[in-house]
């Protein structure tokens, strides 16, 4: 049974590509923040799952550490709140960052060197249409949607020879 290790899984997309991952056969170990989610994919779903901040490296080094998964899905994320650029509160653009982009990276750079040895695995990232246009009020979400898409095409080049996939999921507005 291959595993699947899915980021964001307590809402939204997260939770149903973690559902639908765990319902096609797959060990699912579902990673959010909220409890009460993750108490529920345990129960409802039979899910493994992880309470954690991505955004804190220490415990994302921590918390992966052993695990082998063959499907890595970089969803967390989240959109700083609607505001002209030079009006953004600092640290709200250094936490979308964070979520949007470092964690997604360094959490590729934790699981990566398995697949590779294994030659085998998929890895995802939750992009969006955010980063391939740009939209008003929201320039640091944009730019971290456009450097996941980068980063996506490039480790594709890197990973492809060792035969890893990597695939970026491109999703518009959804509710």
């Amino acid at each position: 049974m291959a595993q699947a290790l899915v980021t964001g899984a307590t809402s939204g997309i997260g939770r149903a590509i973690a559902r639908a991952l765990h319902a096609a056969g797959h060990e699912v170990v579902a990673i959010g923040r909220q409890p009460d989610a993750l108490a529920a994919l345990e129960r409802e779903d039979g899910l493994k799952t992880l309470r954690l901040d991505i955004a804190d490296r220490g415990a994302l080094d921590e918390a992966v550490a052993g695990l082998a998964p063959d499907i890595l899905v970089n969803n967390a994320g989240m959109m700083p709140p609607l505001a002209h650029f030079c009006d953004s509160d600092p640290d709200d653009i250094d936490r979308a960052i964070a979520v949007n982009l470092t964690a997604a990276v360094l959490l590729t750079r934790l699981i990566a060197p398995g697949m590779c040895a294994r030659g085998r695995g998929h890895i995802f990232f939750t992009g969006s249409t955010a980063g391939h246009a740009p939209f008003p009020n929201l320039a640091v979400y944009c730019a971290t949607k456009a450097a996941i898409s980068g980063f996506a095409q490039a480790l594709r080049l890197d990973m492809a020879p060792a035969g890893v996939r990597v695939t970026e999921i491109v999703a518009g507005r959804v509710e």
